[in-house]
């Protein structure tokens, strides 16, 4: 585990945790930002060059490469953990698969192109997602510690972090720490709460992760905000409909109001 203080406190010194009103630790990729799209978008121009380069007559579709693609991802995930080099090489896997199934040649240059486009995605930039600047800065201004709760490696996570800007200034500056996991699961998540599971009712876990985000919260008896937007096959986990302590907001663009109401509980 990896954390990263935030924001300067203009010298008054670490501020006690019993003095926040809230503990709330904010997911970073397809909660605040985009990144699952980035990889659509990867996924899409790499399927269609490897079927171009598999050639006449048509021995499978666009679709049932992006399925192998993400079936060797996934394998990996398990093997290797999140680590950034596995996509590339879960394409250049897939195509080498394909080509060797029907007897085609392997063409180098096709290799390197869906090797490098699937590495670009790490260091994309991210965009905003609807509401979720709003989000922190109602969450600042609400008198709450703040937390990026972000999985995979140190350098990737901080890299994006580092080059994403919130009313001109760096985002971390507007955050109280960013903390950096292998992978989120229960165990982790109460090591990152640490001595803040004092105060469970205080404690909310925002995301739009079921596996990653929500599951662990309710697990620890925390308020879990699932923001229901896009996530990717690793992240699937079943919720139940009525589960004590679970919140779904189709966007960050609800949680003002909802954590106005949260906080006059």
């Amino acid at each position: 585990m990896f954390i990263l203080s935030g924001r300067p406190n203009s010298g008054q010194g670490e501020v006690p945790l019993e003095r926040y009103r809230a503990f709330a630790f904010v997911d970073w990729d397809d909660t605040l930002v985009a990144t699952n799209v980035l990889y659509s978008l990867a996924n899409r121009e790499n399927a269609r060059d490897v079927l171009a380069a598999l050639g006449e007559p048509a021995v499978v579709s666009e679709e049932e490469i992006l399925t192998l693609a993400d079936e060797i991802d996934l394998a990996k995930v398990r093997t290797i953990g999140l680590s950034h080099s596995r996509y590339p090489e879960a394409w250049a896997e897939a195509y080498q698969q394909l080509a060797e199934k029907w007897g085609r040649p392997l063409e180098p240059a096709v290799v390197k192109r869906v090797r490098e486009r699937a590495e670009q995605v790490a260091w994309a930039p991210q965009e905003w997602l609807p509401g979720a600047q709003e989000a922190l800065r109602v969450l600042r201004q609400a008198g709450a510690e703040i937390s990026i709760w972000t999985a995979g490696e140190v350098e990737v996570q901080q890299h994006k972090l580092e080059h994403a800007f919130l009313s001109g200034q760096p985002v971390w500056q507007w955050v109280d720490q960013t903390v950096i996991v292998p992978d989120k699961d229960t165990a982790m998540l109460r090591q990152a709460l640490g001595p803040r599971l004092t105060w469970p009712e205080r404690c909310l876990v925002i995301g739009n992760s079921p596996r990653a985000d929500v599951r662990p919260a309710l697990e620890l008896g925390v308020t879990a905000v699932w923001v229901q937007g896009d996530s990717w096959s690793y992240d699937r986990h079943p919720i139940g409909e009525d589960e004590p302590g679970l919140h779904r907001l189709a966007s960050l663009t609800q949680f003002p109001a909802w954590f106005e109401r949260w906080l006059q509980r």
